[in-house]
This record gives C-alpha cells, structure tokens and sequence, in this order.
C-alpha cells in the first residue's frame, strides 16, 4: 500500500459519532462556503485567487526579508525576533506584519474580502527593509522571494502545532469541527488550511541548502535563542554587538513580548491594537501559550500514539527531526552537578553541591501527590476547585463519615442498621469500588448460584446494601433502603455493595458468607466514572482528575478502598478478582468464583453461563429485560436513564486521559501502590 491508503488503514471507522463518509461529505459542504484550491492546496477564503494572481507581480526588494511559517509555529515570534535585528534593536518599527500577511485579506466576513485592502497592497506601502509574514506553501512562493530576498522559514512540532491551531480557530469552527478528534482527522486527511503540514513543512525544508533560505525550528528558539538570533542576524546580513543582542532576547521571550503586546493599546488604540494581538477578536489571540510540550495536555493517549504511527510513515527518509518535549542537561559546573530545564523562556537550574551543605526536606505521599498538581486547573485554582465541589456537595446532600464523603444516596442511619444487619451462611457479597465491573461480577455470580438458570432474582441490580437508590435529597425517605430489600430477599443472596471493609456488616465475619472483591484498573474506572455520572455533573475530565488524585471522590479514595480490601486477599472466604483477569480469561474466572463459592458446575453448564456474561451477552440480556419488563427493566439496566454497560473495556481510558494527565497519574499511582504487591493491567 502506498502512505495515503496506510494512513487510511489507520485511522478508526467512527470519529466523534461521526463516518469517514459523513466528515468527508461536512468538510466538503465547508469548505464551499470558506474555501478554494489552488494547485491542489486548499486555502481559506481570506486569500482569494485574486490575491494569488496579483502576487505574480508583487516587487520584491532586495533588503525584504520574508518570514515563512505553517499556521501556529511561531510566526509572530519570529517575525519580532527580525523586525528587531533589521532595526538594530530598536523597537520603532513598522507593525504592518502583526495586522496581515502577504497572501491574507483579513476580514470574518466573506462578502467582504473583495471591497477589504489585501496584505500585500499594505505591505507595499511600507518602508525598506521590510519583514513580510507568509504562510504559502513553497509551490505557491514567488520565485522572486527566494532569488533576491531572504526568506526565514520557522518549523514547529506537528503536535504542538495542532493543538496552537485548534485552540485558535475551534470559536469559529462549525460544531462538528470543534471535537479536537476530529480535527486530528482533518490533519491526517490533509484537508487543513495551508494544505498538509507535512507537505508543508518539507517542501521547505527541501530547500534548506538554498542560500537566501534559513531553515530554523521553533523548539530551537526555546532550547538557544540568543544563539537563534545569532543565526538569524548573520542570515539577514547584520553584524550586531552582545549588547544588541542581549537587548532583543529579552524583548523576544514570552514575558517580553506580552510585556510590549500589553502596551499597543495605549500606543495604537483599542481597535488597532486588538487587530494586531487578535485573529477575529479577544477568543482568537495570536500569543497563547508558546511552550514546547503543551500538546500533552490535549493529545490522549490513543491519539497520540496514532500520531506517532502516521508521522512516522510521512516522515520516513527525509531525515528531519524535531523535539516534541524539551529535556533536561545535566553538567559539572565549579564541583557541583548542574541540572537546566527549559520551561518556556525560564531557564530552570538546579545545583547538587557537596554533602554538608544539603538540607533534607522529607514530605509525605499526600504532600507529594499536592506537590505534583498543576497550579491551575481548567483556568480555576484548587481553592477554587474546592469551593465548588463544595458547594456542589451541599446541594447534592454530600456527607462525610469517618473522613469518607458519601452522597444523600448513603444516609449515616444506613450505615448505622448495617451494624445489625443479618448475614446469612449462603450469602455472597460483592464488593466493589463504583465502575469496577460490579454488575457484571453480580450477573456472573448468580447463574452460578442458580446453576446457569436465568430465572433469578434480580434485586441486585437496583440496590445497594448500603444505599436507599432515591433520584434526589428530597426523595431518600420515601424510597426502601438496599438493606430492607436485602432482608426480604430468598436465599442464597447475591449482595452488590460499595462499602469499604470498616463499613461492612459486623457478622460478615462470624458467618460462613462468601465475599468477592472486584477491582478494576483505576484509569478505567475514573474514565468509566465520569462517563456516566456527567450528565449530572458541569465538571470536565480535568475537574474530576483533580478530584481523584486528591481523594475527594465519594467513597473516599480508590487507594484507601482497593488495599483495604487487597489486605484481606488472604481471608478465606474472601477472593480478590481483577476485573482485567474476567477479560484476559472470562471462563478460568467464572471456574474460579465457582470454586469460591463451592459449586462444582458440568462443562456445559460453565460454557453456557459464559456466553450469557459476555459483553454481548448481558447487552442482549439487558434489552431483553428493558422490552419485558418496561420501566422496571430500565430502572434494573439504568442510572438516572444512563445505562450500567457502557463499553466494558480494559485501556479505554486511552481515549480520554490526556499524555499529561497519564504521565501525571502514573506519579501518583507509584506512590501509593509502592510496597503494596498490587499491579494491575492498564490495558490488555
């Protein structure tokens, strides 16, 4: 296959709820209304074909220097970084390229392109030497830029260029294109604006060897940029002193240059300074983040190591490279070991100077774990996370015992009659953190107690031993409590609960009952987790993150949850499941719960129960129980209308955790479990 149909193969059927088809066909309805082709690259409405005609005869002058880059790689960093070195350093120069490029007619309104002065007739009322800012595809320059200008071409990791890209354009995307997944396919299918970024990209860098083109990357900049100015000056033909030098690389960090963005508004007015700063206004600013690795931060898992596969094929032989995070260098500076890392414009620097001078500084995990947190999250602060949940909390009638946070669905008096509450020899118990498989471990159990029949009592699939299953506050007195049913319930039980071991009933452990810990892999859970309670949530995936890591998730920490109960893996009436081992092997597991709870089942009858507790299995089982039974079937397969099956997979959480947050979450997952003998399989 060549790399277009390997890429094609690549690439999931359904992105977003949405076909191939169906993307091809709204991108193509778009792109009428907001674009053309030109040599086969497509460009936005603001760069008519008039534009493109006119440029053929646009004069070029010797002293020009033209600054080249895709959409978000830097181009107004570069482009300050040589208005600067033509003017010595000097700051009074001409702004013209902050307001257009050389092909671009700015407007937000297509009917106005025409009757709206394009780029190039301003840039020809500037004076020499002028910095010109382009974003044409080599195939599209004019052959007079390359012969008696210079051209600078800035180069940005595909990664961060498309997060730069989509977080700039998405306000004025059409629905379906602000999904970043589906703006990944809008890259992989080259359907972006300025044309494939790869094509793009080694187009120039095919004529990096030209005399009159520099060919730099942006993640350079961030790694030298004293010596990246350097390299520019000596291009561009200026000889400038330290002093000089020193003078623009403080103007040109990030600081530097919001410092003097902050400014135009006094120098230029509101309106010319918003259009310099701006695309199409306040939710479209030029000057974002400027960091390299930011990508992580939007790019799943799954989507990142699809990247990787489809950059490798479009990559391969042309031996150009880039740094998609910028790492840390460690030397011996004076004795000591000297450790830089880049943020930004900050340079890091961490010194390890000999024995008597070090001081200990010892914190616990949980000052660890505070330590390792992103200062802001989703723009708010942790107090004002707190605050929040909080206050979401009291509304929802949260509350907390023994240090456990429990919603209005757990009443303290629930817990008080659990201390009462009669077990039987023939009970089985499972217990489970929520999201964990629990009632897929519950279906499996009772056709085991009942010897594959499927003519069991399905009590468990809508309570909780612990819980009173109410819709609201409100509700909770007038809905049975999960004991009550419990109690009334013909032996041999099958009980669900979600209570941690110090909650349990007292006489779990003077009778013979069987008890059954499922635990699940907690980036699976989390994921699973926020799928089904955000419809009754306004907190994002980042939100809940924050929640989970510092453990203020009802029920309490899924570290506390899972090793209380991992600590008793060696009670015997107690087993310890994986939810990953039921999919690594469904029927060794089902043999095994058998084993627990002493049936000793034929072959066929094992070989039935496992076909009825697949995924597809219990999906059908499910509908069938929604079309006999109605609203009472649905309230045994639904949460608030929400279905209890949603995917059922192990490493599904690759389509939601960001590279950042997993990174993030390993961290913290290897503190708590240090020492614990407890693994799990984050994918299978």
């Amino acid at each position: 296959m060549d790399v277009s149909s390997q890429i094609k193969a690549l690439l999931p059927e359904v992105i977003n709820g949405k076909t191939l088809k169906e993307l091809e066909e709204e991108t193509t309805a778009n792109d009428k209304k907001y674009a053309h082709f030109v040599k086969g690259v497509k460009l936005p409405y603001v760069v008519p074909l008039s534009t493109i005609e006119a440029l053929k005869t646009f004069e070029v002058r010797d002293d020009d220097v033209c600054v080249v880059t895709y959409p978000r790689s830097g181009t107004h960093w570069i482009a300050e970084i040589v208005s600067f070195i033509l003017n010595e350093g000097r700051d009074d120069f001409d702004r013209t390229f902050m307001k257009c490029n050389l092909e671009v007619t700015y407007t937000p309104d297509p009917s106005k392109v025409e009757s709206t002065i394009p780029g190039y007739k301003k840039f020809e009322e500037v004076n020499s030497p002028r910095c010109i800012n382009s974003h044409l595809p080599y195939s599209l320059l004019l052959p007079d830029v390359v012969k008696k200008s210079k051209v600078v071409y800035l180069a940005r990791n595909p990664k961060d260029t498309l997060v730069s890209y989509f977080k700039l354009t998405k306000p004025s995307m059409p629905p379906t294109f602000q999904d970043f997944s589906v703006f990944l396919w809008l890259y992989y299918a080259g359907e972006m604006i300025f044309g494939s970024w790869f094509d793009h990209v080694l187009g120039y860098w095919r004529q990096k060897d030209h005399p009159n083109i520099l060919f730099m990357k942006y993640e350079d900049l961030h790694k030298d940029l004293k010596g990246s100015i350097r390299t520019v000056a000596k291009h561009v033909g200026k000889d400038l002193s330290d002093d000089v030098i020193d003078h623009i690389t403080e103007r040109v960090t990030f600081g530097g240059m919001k410092s003097t963005y902050d400014k135009f508004t006094d120098v230029y007015g509101e309106a010319e300074a918003l259009q310099m700063t701006n695309m199409f206004g306040e939710d479209t600013v030029f000057l974002r983040k400027g960091k390299v690795g930011n990508w992580k931060n939007t790019f799943t898992e799954e989507q990142s190591a699809l990247f990787d596969k489809i950059y490798a094929l479009r990559m391969d032989g042309t031996e150009l490279e880039f740094d998609f995070d910028l790492q840390y260098r460690t030397a011996i500076f004076n004795g000591c070991v000297s450790t830089l890392g880049y943020c930004g414009e900050v340079v890091y620097l961490w010194l390890y100077p000999s024995v008597h001078s070090v001081r200990s500084v010892a914190m616990n995990v949980a000052e660890q774990i505070q330590a390792l947190m992103p200062d802001l999250i989703n723009g708010k602060t942790h107090q004002q996370l707190e605050e929040e949940l909080a206050a979401g909390d009291k509304q929802m009638g949260c509350h907390v015992v023994n240090g456990i946070k429990f919603s209005f669905t757990l009443q303290q008096s629930n817990l008080e009659a659990l201390k009462t509450f009669e077990v039987r020899d023939d009970d089985v118990y499972i217990f489970t953190y929520p999201r964990s498989g629990t009632h897929w471990v519950g279906e499996i159990v009772q056709y085991i107690l009942h010897d594959g029949k499927a003519d069991f009592d399905r009590t468990f699939m809508t309570n909780g031993l612990e819980l009173t299953i109410a819709n609201g506050p409100t509700e909770v007195e007038s809905v049975t409590p999960g004991y009550k049913t419990y109690a009334a319930m013909a032996s041999p039980r099958c009980i669900l609960s979600h209570c941690l071991e110090s909650f349990r009933p007292p006489q779990i452990l003077t009778k013979q009952a069987k008890m059954v810990y499922v635990a699940r892999n907690p980036k699976d859970m989390i994921v699973s987790w926020f799928n089904i309670f955000k419809i009754a949530s306004h907190w994002t995936f980042n939100e809940v993150f924050w929640a989970f890591c510092l453990e203020k998730m009802n029920y309490g920490s899924w570290f506390d949850h899972v090793l209380g109960y991992w600590n008793q893996r060696n009670d015997e009436n107690l087993l310890f499941i994986k939810y990953e081992d039921l999919h690594k092997d469904l029927r060794g597991s089902i043999c095994k719960l058998a084993k627990h709870l002493g049936k000793d089942l034929p072959d066929d009858v094992i070989d039935d129960i496992l076909e009825r507790v697949t995924f597809g299995g219990m999906q059908k089982s499910y509908q069938q129980l929604e079309e006999e039974r109605g609203e009472e079937g649905r309230r045994m397969t639904r949460r608030r209308g929400i279905p209890h099956l949603r995917k059922g997979q192990v490493g599904d959480w690759k389509n939601t955790f960001t590279v950042a947050q997993s990174a993030l979450f390993d961290k913290i997952y290897a503190l708590k479990m240090k020492g614990t003998g407890l693994d799990f399989d984050f994918e299978v």
